[in-house]
């Protein structure tokens, strides 16, 4: 496995499945401490804290949430949508030649 050294940032989804958040732990715990983990909830139309109840106490079935999700008297704002970036900043000299097949295999050596 090809190592990686320097520092930066590796941004992620929240996962909420065994076999994701292993992927996730693996790449968390063969990182180098001069890099970064971040994940982001964002599979659904509600962010998991804004719900009103908590997700081990999720009314089942779907029918059930969904009409507690829909109650006019207590509405549940969604959140506002963060804007497009108009301009990315360019990527570090070092990224700049690297192939996609060498971004994988290395993507795939954190999880070994």
């Amino acid at each position: 496995a090809k190592k990686i050294g320097g520092e930066g940032t590796i941004v992620s989804s929240t996962e909420v499945c065994t076999e994701e958040i292993e992927d996730y732990n693996g790449v968390a715990s063969n990182i180098p401490q001069s890099w970064t983990l971040k994940s982001f909830w964002n599979y659904s139309l509600y962010h998991v804290d804004d719900l009103p109840f908590l997700l081990d106490d999720l009314p089942q079935p779907f029918t059930s949430m969904r009409k507690a999700l829909e109650d006019r008297r207590n509405p549940n704002p969604i959140r506002k949508i963060l804007p497009v970036p108009t301009k990315l900043p360019p990527l570090p000299p070092e990224l700049e030649m690297i192939e996609i097949e060498e971004s994988l295999s290395l993507v795939d050596s954190f999880a070994e």
